[in-house]
């Protein structure tokens, strides 16, 4: 380079304007820069709430099939038919057994606490595989 050409080098450098209008450059891609980091920041949060939830809904989606399964097994209906049909199988007695307690053993009683013992079994039943399903992936 000669003297000439660094002279006019020194003195465009040397020109507030151009010192100004390069700030003002900087500071627009900073600023461009920090918006572009804030949004992908709250996205990657979004993403991973999204995520959390997509992975409650699978197991209560599980759960729910588990209890389809169940409601509509041969177990179930012959379960149910006999606590609120009263129905029997060939050769078999029914038996009331009476003073018991205070409270009168009719077959309305005896239903609701086998339907109650039905869904408390089941809900343990649903729970272990949830446990298990926590362990795993949580």
């Amino acid at each position: 380079m000669t003297i000439r050409e660094v002279s006019i080098l020194k003195r465009i450098l040397s020109l507030r304007s151009v010192f100004i209008i390069n700030v003002l450059v900087l500071v627009g891609l900073l600023i461009g820069l920090g918006r572009t980091y804030w949004n992908n920041f709250h996205l990657k949060q979004e993403i991973d709430t999204l995520e959390a939830q997509a992975e409650s809904l699978e197991s209560k989606s599980i759960e729910i099939k588990k209890l389809k399964n169940y409601l509509g097994s041969q177990e179930f209906l012959e379960n149910e038919a006999r606590l609120k049909l009263g129905l029997q199988k060939p050769g078999e007695e029914t038996i009331v057994i009476e003073g018991l307690g205070e409270k009168s053993n009719t077959r309305n009683d005896i239903n609701s606490l086998d339907s109650k013992k039905i869904a408390n079994r089941f809900e343990n039943w649903l729970e272990n595989p949830g446990k298990w399903w926590e362990y795993f992936f949580h």
